[in-house]
């Protein structure tokens, strides 16, 4: 599972300056006025990263202007400033009347899920502090080897990344003062074990073989919080 708070690697598109209730500029593709906005436009990726960030600059009244962006690589730094400027507040007017992005916001977890239909761009995620701010931040680079989809279940967040041909599926429950990691579902198509499933709050991880038959393995259960950047193959086994 790779996720990268921050790693909004996307592009520093946007210079913005906050402005009362400005509606956010919109890159004009059909007439670009200049270099910058031409490169941009050219590039899918870059394209639909403008358009996400029209969608939310208009919701918490940004004025958005591109003159400034060269390269347009830069997009990416700034469109994380951008992101990190939204408030739990915001969200009633950012989930209403949005025709291109998709945003889904669970109230009960604070949680913001954003994601665009034949995009290059992946799915993204924001979660939210107590105090309404922008705790984390999860979002791939198009080009990431991996495909991400975040979802809520209940109090339990799901992270699921495919990594042909494996797939693995994250679940977190806030406790422990962060998004605690408490589970993990493995599967690979190629490989034995073909499955397996880690209680990261028993201490124990069940590998499921192809010939049906499976194994118990257990460790010291730790907490592993959202965004620690931690990873099954580093567990250390009582039978290792």
């Amino acid at each position: 599972m790779l996720i990268y708070e921050n790693k909004l690697c996307l592009l520093a598109f946007l210079v913005f300056c906050l402005g009362g209730n400005t509606n956010a500029g919109e890159l004009a593709c059909s007439d670009p006025a200049n270099e910058s906005e031409e490169a941009i436009c050219k590039d899918p990726m870059l394209a639909d990263l403008a358009l996400l960030a029209a969608e939310l600059g208009d919701a918490i009244g940004l004025d958005i202007r591109y003159s400034d962006i060269d390269p347009p690589s830069d997009i990416y730094p700034r469109f994380d400033r951008l992101v990190r400027t939204l408030r739990v507040a915001d969200m009633d007017k950012l989930v209403a009347g949005r025709n291109l992005w998709t945003f889904d916001f669970d109230d009960a977890n604070e949680i913001l899920f954003m994601s665009l239909e034949a995009s290059p761009l992946q799915d993204m995620m924001i979660v939210f502090e107590t105090d309404g701010k922008v705790a984390y931040v999860a979002s791939e680079d198009a080009e990431d080897a991996g495909r991400y989809h975040y979802r809520s279940v209940g109090n339990i967040l799901e992270i699921t990344s495919s990594f042909l041909p494996a797939r693995f599926t994250n679940k977190f429950r806030h406790q422990d003062g962060c998004w605690r990691l408490i589970g993990e579902d493995g599967s690979w198509r190629d490989e034995d074990p073909y499955a397996s499933s880690i209680n990261y709050l028993t201490g124990r991880a069940i590998f499921q073989y192809k010939d049906g038959s499976s194994t118990t393995r257990t460790f010291d259960p730790f907490v592993s919080c959202l965004g620690d950047n931690f990873y099954a193959y580093e567990i250390t086994y009582h039978d290792d």
